[in-house]
């Protein structure tokens, strides 16, 4: 005989209890529910769950409590402040294009179907790895054409330069002219890495491969012509042309631009940097941090679910000014 369907509101409450097995919360934490496990809970369904779907799970859970008799214990100001970042999230998905962000793996993967010995190559997997662990707008680091170089605006090999970090560490700066937020120029850095992600191999390899001049673009091609040599601008056309073409090599689905921004952000959260470093290091103002957080489920729901203890203060960064919760 089959088995009778299970209402909206079994299937509501068999996903608590799933999600509870699966994270191995003890039994004292679901009944009556603690703070901390609303919070994992609703972080694991933010970004993939309408706003709807995830409060009627939410207030499911209370009804049970209080069905029950047991003590409902989350405070109103903190269940409106998730439900609001999980609305936040959910209007981001409903109303951009999904934007996959990068990983460390994407630029490994990508790696393999490079020629780094080729000059537009080089550049190109130099640039990438500089804009992700730079955190950088690809136009930060790109001409918009080849024809439209201009060293008061695109950063040249005359922009970089190399300072220590606290442990000692080489750290390679590269100063932007001019961006979006900063006429005067903005930094953006990294340090080497132990992987085949690894920033500095990827800028010795391009410098090796490409020798730009000091008054070049940083990220330029070489071209060599009978005894003419000349060096060609990175253009964003030829970038992500070119990634298009080893991300369908290696079956990936071929990536936007500003995907890079978003995993190298994710990344470094993921990593445990706080968020203000990230914040400072993405070259953000308070509030659109914020408005960046809000606006990329892509970054927030991998990192709420790896760390839980840090909801609260995330979710008052995203959703602050809040207006009054309800009575």
């Amino acid at each position: 005989m089959p088995s009778p369907p299970i209402c909206a509101a079994q299937a509501q409450g068999k996903k608590f209890h799933v999600f509870c097995d699966e994270h191995s919360v003890p039994e004292s934490q679901h009944a009556a529910i603690a703070l901390i496990v609303l919070q994992s809970f609703i972080s694991t369904m933010a970004g993939s769950f309408s706003h709807t779907t995830i409060s009627n799970y939410v207030y499911r859970i209370r009804a049970w409590h209080v069905r029950h008799s047991i003590p409902w214990n989350v405070p109103p100001v903190d269940l409106h402040i998730l439900l609001s970042a999980a609305r936040c999230l959910a209007l981001a998905l409903s109303t951009r294009p999904h934007r996959k962000p990068y990983t460390v793996a994407t630029i490994v993967s990508l790696r393999a179907h490079l020629d780094l010995s080729s000059p537009t190559d080089a550049a190109v997997f130099a640039c990438l790895t500089t804009a992700f662990y730079g955190i950088a707008w690809l136009g930060e680091v790109t001409t918009t054409t080849q024809k439209n170089f201009n060293p008061t605006l695109h950063v040249t090999l005359a922009d970089v330069r190399t300072e220590q970090g606290p442990r000692g560490e080489n750290v390679m700066v590269f100063h932007i002219p001019c961006t979006k937020t900063s006429p005067t120029g903005q930094d953006i850095y990294w340090a080497a890495q132990a992987d085949l992600s690894d920033p500095h191999w990827a800028w010795i390899n391009h410098l090796r491969v490409n020798e730009p001049p000091a008054d070049a673009h940083t990220f330029s091609t070489k071209k060599q012509k009978g005894h003419t040599t000349t060096w060609t601008p990175l253009s964003r056309h030829t970038f992500l042309k070119r990634l298009t073409t080893a991300a369908r090599a290696t079956q990936l689905t071929p990536f936007q631009g500003h995907s890079i921004r978003i995993g190298g952000t994710l990344e470094y959260l993921l990593r445990g940097l706080s968020l203000e470093t990230v914040k400072a290091k993405g070259r953000w103002a308070s509030d659109a941090f914020a408005t960046y957080l809000r606006c990329h489920a892509q970054v927030m729901a991998p990192y709420m679910q790896a760390h839980p203890e840090l909801h609260q203060s995330l979710m008052h960064c995203m959703v602050q000014p809040l207006p009054q919760p309800p009575q």
